[in-house]
């Protein structure tokens, strides 16, 4: 914290009070839902995918 000048300490400052007023807004909670969602679309298309390729493999183990 010594190193830090003026304007570096009140970027800082700044950065740290946006961040402390989204995690306390709503907003956060609706960006993680949307993420949550996106993760788990992506997994049932990994896993669909994955399971085409095994059943369309016609014998071939690699």
């Amino acid at each position: 914290m010594a190193k830090l000048n003026g304007g570096a300490m009140l970027l800082a400052g700044l950065v740290m009070v946006v961040l402390g007023a989204l995690l306390q807004s709503g907003l956060m909670k609706f960006l993680l839902d949307i993420i949550g969602f996106v993760v788990i679309a992506a997994g049932v298309i990994f896993g669909i995918s994955g399971l085409v390729k095994i059943v369309s493999s016609k014998g071939n183990k690699y």
